[in-house]
């Protein structure tokens, strides 16, 4: 979907463009698991009474929920990547399509041209930093 934005240097946004899957899922995962091993923390490993302390069978409860809330989260994980077509064979590539065609950017800004192809020397003297060297 595409969002409105009352900028004039972002007029408007398409998340799908600007979101990374290569560095979001695994953070989004680490945040997963910290909150299911706070939460399995807190309530197997502590109390109110002040006399409690935390035995090795209650550590290994402990861990045996976190892993069993890892496996429910891996399952629900493949479970939902299946639902959408995750695993489905890619379509078959079209010969007669390129791909790149009109991904070339052109500006920076609004209207500005920054990518515009220009020639690089002029009178001797370089004309666009980014093209010299």
């Amino acid at each position: 979907s595409t969002y409105s934005c009352d900028n004039p240097f972002i007029p408007t946004i398409k998340i799908a463009e600007h979101f990374d899957w290569t560095w979001g899922y695994p953070i989004a995962n680490i945040g997963c698991f910290s909150a299911m091993a706070a939460f399995v923390a807190q309530l197997l490993l502590t109390s109110t009474n002040s006399s409690f302390a935390p035995t090795k069978g209650k550590i290994g409860t402990a861990v045996l929920a976190l892993l069993v809330g890892v496996v429910l989260g891996v399952v629900a994980c493949v479970s939902v990547a299946a639902g959408v077509g995750q695993f489905d064979a890619p379509p078959p590539v079209d010969p007669n399509v390129n791909p790149c065609k009109g991904q070339k950017p052109y500006h920076a800004g609004p209207g500005d041209k920054y990518f515009a192809n220009v020639e690089c020397m002029k009178d001797g003297v370089v004309a666009v930093l980014e093209q010299a060297g």
